[in-house]
């Protein structure tokens, strides 16, 4: 039996979409800056959003800038305008408004002036998208942890407790995704099968959760009791797996009906779900088994690339380890709109 993680695996088959362009739009100006101009000859937005794409793509950390705006819903909103320009002298000064927001909240503000010929406005441009790009990245500006502090989303860093170990299993890693709704991750590998896997991810539970396919309604999770929640989830996981199975032309599986698990934490019973995805092949057959459990506001999803029988053993000795955060603010307001 090879272990391969699902997942991931048929990840593989989704490499050739093309990439996004980079979320940067021109912006309005300040009320501020708009009655300068009233005082003064100035020439608002002096860059469309074409250009300013092309003055940070040009820039030695363009990539790391791009790769991070791709992995959330980010948007750069850049004012700008030439302020106090003298035809006499061809001087002006260039003025950018830079506002960095996550689905349309923003969190973080910078404003940016240069002195500039009004022939060198380009470069000038550049000179301040330059300096941008150290803004948010010795701020952390595009980390996770800014949108959580900024939305009052859950601490998963202070708040979150999983264990070290499950079995055989090292803890080699977490992550925060950069979108609270999709919270944390943790990885752990085997010491003797480096293509073992097993990973604890804690999540809220959505408001905007839909039915599985067979259902044409949006359901409120926020009024469903535990167990319909968890089925939910299950069907959301389903849609996605056979999505990814046929977009990876993978056409001989099976997927499990959705079972009960019952796990016990202190003598008192804790109710979730299971799952088994078995893939067939020429060689060795490729699992992934999957537990949703919740605790708090939250989804304890537990997968791995094993059959379910043995991933039932990790998820009785690590659940009773794991300590979740409670509802957030954020997701409180979410919940309540």
């Amino acid at each position: 039996m090879r272990y391969f993680y699902i997942i991931p695996l048929l990840g593989l088959a989704l490499n050739t979409i093309a990439k996004a362009e980079m979320p940067i739009y021109a912006a309005y100006v300040s009320d501020e800056l708009v009655a300068q101009c009233e005082q003064s000859e100035c020439q608002l937005n002096a860059f469309d959003a074409e250009s300013l794409t092309s003055f940070v793509d040009s820039l030695p950390s363009s990539m790391l800038i791009e790769d991070a705006l791709s992995v959330s819903e980010y948007e750069v909103l850049i004012g700008n305008a030439l302020v106090n320009i003298d035809k006499q002298t061809q001087q002006a000064e260039l003025v950018f408004e830079i506002t960095t927001s996550w689905r349309k909240v923003p969190i973080d503000d910078l404003i940016l002036r240069q002195a500039t010929s009004l022939e060198n406005t380009e470069q000038a441009a550049s000179k301040l998208l330059a300096q941008w790009a150290v803004h948010i990245k010795n701020n952390l500006v595009l980390e996770a942890d800014k949108i959580y502090q900024t939305l009052g989303a859950s601490d998963y860093n202070k708040e979150l407790q999983v264990p070290e170990s499950i079995g055989d299993f090292q803890r080699q890693q977490s992550a925060i995704y950069r979108d609270p709704l999709l919270g944390s991750i943790t990885r752990y590998i085997h010491p003797r099968f480096d293509s073992a896997i097993v990973d604890i991810s804690v999540y809220p539970y959505s408001p905007y959760l839909n039915a599985s396919a067979n259902t044409e309604s949006t359901q409120n999770t926020n009024s469903l009791h535990g167990s319909k929640r968890l089925q939910l989830e299950m069907e959301n996981e389903i849609s996605q797996i056979k999505q990814l199975i046929a977009q990876a032309n993978i056409v001989d599986f099976n997927i499990s009906s959705i079972e009960p698990a019952i796990i016990y934490i202190n003598g008192q019973s804790f109710e979730g779900l299971s799952l088994e995805v078995l893939l067939h092949t020429n060689t060795d057959p490729v699992y992934s088994t999957q537990y949703v459990f919740q605790q708090n506001d939250k989804i304890i999803k537990l997968t791995g690339n094993l059959p379910e029988y043995m991933m039932s053993v990790l998820v009785n000795e690590s659940m009773p380890k794991i300590k979740v955060p409670n509802e957030s603010s954020f997701m409180r307001s979410l919940r309540q709109g």
